[in-house]
């Protein structure tokens, strides 16, 4: 998982750089694919261990879907023509933003974390 969080981070950053200098409509759509995923990399860097690979990969591909399904979401209602719509007295787009973009991968990493770490992972990290 390291090694792949590691190519991640290798050639996305490149295209990121890419995608801020390009511009336009096609660094926008560069940056809402694939600036999700740095989060989701730094993560497996700093959280792979033996023995819950599996699970913590798992994890981390929802954690990876939910914040490429709300980027792409966010961009998709940026453009619809209607004001008058609003949730909760806010616009679709804020709305979708801090469910998609908040609440629920700050849900999925907290509860991830207590399911799959046990007690003595803080204490000795290489399980000696």
């Amino acid at each position: 998982m390291r090694r792949f969080a590691r190519i991640v981070l290798g050639i996305g950053s490149p295209v990121l750089l890419f995608a801020f200098l390009v511009g336009g409509e096609i660094g926008t759509w560069t940056f809402v694919v694939v600036g999700p995923l740095f989060p989701v990399a730094l993560i497996a860097l700093g959280a792979g261990g033996e023995g819950r690979s599996r699970g913590l990969a798992v994890v981390l591909l929802v954690f990876a879907l939910s914040l490429e399904a709300g980027s792409i979401g966010i961009l998709a209602l940026h453009r619809w023509p209607r004001d008058d719509l609003r949730i909760f007295g806010l616009p679709p787009g804020t709305m979708l933003m801090l469910v998609a973009l908040g609440l629920v991968p700050l849900l999925l990493i907290t509860l991830s974390y207590t399911a799959l770490f046990r007690k003595d992972d803080a204490l000795d990290p290489e399980g000696r």
